[in-house]
């Protein structure tokens, strides 16, 4: 039997508005998009925690200063090393465009995973997607940030998707 899951995925809901929206079409845009990514290399190379603050900011509603003391020195390291080698292409810009289709359509057992402190994107996107999707089971993580592959409650998630996987 086939299964999916969603980690972190816009779906439907709100999109972001105002400053968000333009400074996205600003910094985004295909013209600019490449070096707005090579700006922050160039930063995280000379600062990387304080790179690693900035990119965070835009990454957790929580204070992002906070979240780093959560994380592992092996964590930081690793989402550093995770942003630095990003490139977001149009993925920015076709996030605030996108439509989705009629997700009723999944049969699949489907698990959907949010972290309650996102701060990239709005949590009613996962909530659409669990009300549109027959089979589907929203899991809510703790996870202080969008990237909560690199939180604390990372076992728990790997452990949540081995069970799912498994049933």
């Amino acid at each position: 039997m086939s299964k999916l899951i969603l980690q972190n995925a816009v779906t439907g809901g709100r999109f972001p508005t105002g400053l968000t929206r333009l400074m996205a079409y600003v910094l985004f845009n295909p013209f600019i998009e490449a070096g707005t990514w090579a700006v922050f290399r160039a930063f995280a190379r000379v600062a990387p925690p304080a790179a690693l603050r900035r990119m965070m900011a835009s990454l957790t509603s929580l204070d992002p200063e906070q979240v780093i003391t959560t994380m592992s020195p092996e964590q930081q390291q690793a989402a550093l090393v995770f942003l630095l080698a990003s490139r977001s292409g149009s993925g920015f810009l076709h996030d605030i465009h996108h439509q989705c289709a009629d997700l009723s359509r999944i049969t699949a057992p489907t698990l959907i995973l949010e972290s309650k402190y996102d701060g990239s994107k709005d949590s009613c996107h996962a909530t659409y997607a669990a009300d549109q999707i027959v089979n589907a089971e929203l899991f809510l993580s703790p996870a202080e940030s969008h990237l909560f592959w690199f939180s604390s409650h990372d076992r728990e998630i790997r452990a949540k998707m081995q069970a799912f996987l498994q049933s």
